[in-house]
């Protein structure tokens, strides 16, 4: 249990941040816990001279996270490393799955079907609901980037597309609801303006046609690739590339998973009608 594991944790780690569980799960003798950590900034890389400000945070952790040999071990070299990746822990996922389960079912009784028809005032509740303090998912990543839980965790809990769920989002955000961060969830803040930066292009014909695919220049913007395609002269050809969606945050570049992906689309729309376009 982590309890267990905490002393000898603290003993190799030290005990700032200090730990406390809040809300715990046990999956087959396997115990997962929703829980708070308090800490004192040692260096603060942002020269806002926070250093020894105290900080407090709630996560979700395992005992993968605290165990020796299964989340960290005494190295003779480097002292105590980071082994394994906790994160990925089926008893932790299938808590998370749980937790998403019920409160798909209080959203049910709290509002009319179909569910669908309700996404805003659930994207609403949840966020009353982080900043009570109430687990909704695994991560920190939301809180990271100053939000409060990421357009997934909405898919996930009502069982709708995300495409569907980043339609419901742009119009929050019109309505100066929320804001979006990539797809994390956030205070409603005036957006930047949009601007694309090219990730790749290539020539699709002896005439100097060209496909350009880009990427959005900053999290505000919606999460997808932006085609275009230009004639040699640089004059914009009209199509009807399908919309594709970034999976990874493309923070430092489009992830090669995202291009693969791209490429596909790209060649395969080509393939069935780049003989009607010339």
């Amino acid at each position: 249990m982590i309890n267990d594991c905490l002393p000898r944790y603290y003993e190799t780690h030290g005990d700032d941040p200090k730990f406390s569980i809040l809300q715990t799960f046990v999956v087959l003798s396997h115990e997962v816990a929703w829980m708070e950590y308090i800490g004192s900034v040692l260096c603060d890389i942002t020269d806002r001279s926070r250093e020894g400000e105290k900080y407090v945070g709630r996560e979700l952790y395992c005992e993968c996270d605290f165990k020796e040999g299964v989340g960290w071990q005494i190295d003779p070299e480097h002292g105590v490393v980071s082994i394994g990746e906790p994160q990925k822990c089926r008893h932790r996922k299938s808590v998370v799955r749980r937790r998403h389960k019920e409160l798909r079912k209080e959203f049910l009784r709290q509002f009319k079907r179909p569910i669908k028809n309700h996404i805003p005032e659930i994207i609403l509740a949840l966020i009353e609901k982080v900043k009570t303090g109430e687990f909704i998912e695994d991560g920190s990543g939301a809180s990271f980037w100053g939000g409060y839980f990421y357009l997934q965790t909405v898919a996930s809990i009502t069982k709708q597309s995300m495409s569907d769920i980043w339609k419901i989002a742009e119009g929050m955000i019109a309505e100066k609801k929320i804001s979006l961060e990539g797809a994390v969830v956030t205070p409603y803040r005036k957006s930047p303006r949009a601007k694309w930066v090219e990730s790749f292009r290539f020539q699709i014909d002896k005439n100097g046609w060209t496909v350009i695919a880009s990427i959005p220049a900053h999290r505000q913007m919606k999460q997808v690739w932006n085609f275009k395609i230009v004639r040699a002269d640089g004059k914009k050809i009209r199509h009807n590339i399908p919309e594709l969606t970034l999976v990874f945050d493309p923070d430092f570049g489009p992830d090669v998973e995202d291009v693969a992906r791209a490429e596909k689309v790209l060649n395969d729309y080509l393939a069935i009608t780049l003989w009607k376009m010339l």
